[in-house]
């Protein structure tokens, strides 16, 4: 679809839906990604505020100290929800620093191998990519602060790895490693993460969510 004024092209693609098409502007993935982290952000908040009312069992004989069993599929679809939140987070980060690397950028790898650009987003990961990459393509105004916000984001993508490589060798106290991996995720305020990662995507283009 191509409109006259402002000049713009944008890409339409159709869903089918009894025998009809339905669609709308196909979206940037950054932004769809970064959508979609906040949608289950939300999500999440409303799945907990259902908790109360769906205690199947409880533990304790003290109000304070009560362990509250709620539904199951209620407690799974929480769980489902933050690990999407935080993956569409990762993936709305990396969309964004592609797209902000020159398609005529070239570098040198840790061998002194001349690079280009499809190679640093086929192989290099975020930490590269953050450290190494954007203050050479970015005017960064303070880059110490500018690696402590993105030391901030690469903990979010640590605690994403671990449930996309997850481990199931048993350690020393004879636990199953991704009982931290849960904690830490039940512990993760996600409205914090997404406003962190907010903060760090300012950074790198001030201009990016007017």
């Amino acid at each position: 679809m191509i409109k006259e004024d402002p000049p713009s092209m944008n890409y339409l693609a159709p869903v089918i839906y009894q025998d009809q098409l339905f669609g709308s502007i196909i979206p940037q993935p950054a932004s769809l990604f970064y959508y979609q982290s906040k949608q289950f952000s939300d999500a999440v908040i409303s799945l907990l505020e259902k908790f109360p009312d769906n205690v199947t069992m409880v533990f304790g004989n003290n109000d304070n100290d009560d362990f509250n069993i709620i539904d199951k599929d209620l407690y799974y679809t929480f769980l489902s929800y933050k690990i999407s939140s935080l993956t569409s987070l990762i993936m709305f980060v990396e969309c964004f620093l592609n797209s902000m690397i020159p398609d005529d950028y070239q570098t040198k790898n840790k061998k002194g191998i001349d690079i280009d650009k499809g190679e640093i987003e086929r192989r290099w990961g975020l930490k590269e990519k953050l450290k190494d990459v954007i203050p050479k393509v970015v005017q960064v105004e303070s880059i110490e602060k500018y690696q402590t916000q993105y030391g901030k984001f690469l903990e979010f993508n640590t605690l994403r790895n671990h449930f996309i490589h997850l481990k199931t060798t048993r350690n020393e106290k004879n636990l199953d490693p991704f009982l931290d991996h849960f904690q830490n995720l039940i512990n993760l305020d996600l409205k914090k993460s997404i406003e962190e990662t907010e903060v760090l995507i300012k950074m790198i283009d001030p201009k990016y969510f007017d």
